[in-house]
């Protein structure tokens, strides 16, 4: 069976596990919201959803901590403006002192930050390069294999001709050369 959107029962199907629905309790609010399916259907594309879910987690969670890491310099310049501008308008000497060692310290924060960055980074350039070496391995081989493919089907021909190899004939001087 073939559905017209399954974009739209997958919704449905969450809010089904939201609702922790059962399995007749959502097949009705399937077809409340004018999808009906065969319970078979409702579990193949629930399994399925519950798959996308797990795969979900693993995307979501590596790219939350990504974003949580550029917010955090984010901000940590942002702070570190305002202390210069806080800096550049008082006149207290300690105060000063003060804030220039809080520069100091979030600058080290921020180097930290940076660190993790690029070593993301180069973990990503890294698993591009790798993705992109094993694309040129799979076309060679596809082209190796085609190549032998076309071997095989060329042998084939001759033999289905009758021909077992192709055999060089021997021109007519040389027959007349044999015989006198």
């Amino acid at each position: 069976m073939s559905l017209k959107d399954p974009e739209k029962l997958y919704d449905l199907i969450k809010e089904c596990a939201v609702r922790r629905l059962t399995t007749e309790e959502s097949l009705g609010y399937i077809k409340q919201n004018g999808m009906k399916l065969s319970e078979r259907t409702y579990r193949r594309y629930k399994k399925k959803w519950e798959d996308k879910t797990q795969e979900r987690i693993l995307v979501e969670g590596e790219r939350v901590y990504e974003s949580e890491y550029l917010r955090r310099l984010d901000t940590i310049k942002q702070v570190e403006k305002y202390y210069w501008n806080i800096f550049s308008n008082t006149k207290n000497e300690s105060l000063k002192v003060k804030i220039l060692k809080l520069i100091g310290d979030h600058q080290e924060t921020s180097k930290e930050c940076f660190s993790s960055i690029n070593w993301k980074s180069n973990t990503i350039i890294q698993q591009m390069e790798e993705e992109n070496d094993m694309e040129v391995e799979f076309k060679r081989r596809s082209k190796e294999e085609e190549k032998q493919s076309n071997q095989r089907y060329w042998k084939d021909k001759i033999k289905e001709s009758g021909y077992d190899e192709v055999k060089p004939q021997k021109s007519k001087h040389m027959l007349d050369s044999l015989t006198n």
